[in-house]
């Protein structure tokens, strides 16, 4: 079943960038800053990594395809999510199209990969009653009447506008 993911939640993954994480085969999490995503479908995720920031997870991403990421800059937006997934790894090539062709301008220098997740589960981290909550488990609608009624502020521009 696919995952839904809302105008908030797209803008804030896409304007703010993540923060990677996967674990070693011994439990051990390994992140890395992952500062271009794009959704490549409403339940997947890409991210262009440089070198730099692909080699901090590459030797677990290898053994470990579960990862879990999370919106970076979480003071500017109040509340967050964590989104978990599986991922796969492509080398970039030259011939890269589609949403992920202005990653060497956004990242200023050329990726080394494109870190593709697919979306299965998704987490509210906001503090209070709906701490841990599950989200993906809800429809459509429910989602977007619960993001109303916790009133989430928005302090990125790109995600205020998005979201209304």
């Amino acid at each position: 079943m696919p995952v839904y993911v809302t105008k908030r939640m797209k803008s804030w993954v896409e304007g703010l960038g993540c923060h990677l994480c996967v674990a070693s085969p011994s439990g051990v999490p390994m992140v890395t800053v992952a500062r271009y995503a794009k959704f490549v479908k409403d339940d997947t995720v890409a991210f262009a990594l440089t070198q730099d920031e692909y080699s901090v997870i590459a030797e677990d991403l290898e053994s470990n395809s579960w990862v879990a990421f999370a919106v970076s800059h979480v003071g500017s937006i109040r509340a967050a999510y964590q989104f978990k997934g599986v991922a796969s790894v492509e080398a970039w090539g030259p011939g890269r199209d589609s949403p992920m062709c202005d990653a060497t301008e956004a990242l200023g220098r050329k990726p080394a990969v494109v870190v593709t997740v697919e979306l299965k589960e998704i987490y509210c981290t906001k503090p209070g009653h709906v701490a841990g909550q599950r989200l993906d488990v809800m429809a459509p609608d429910e989602l977007c009447s619960l993001e109303r009624e916790l009133q989430w502020k928005d302090m990125c521009p790109r995600a205020a506008q998005a979201a209304n």
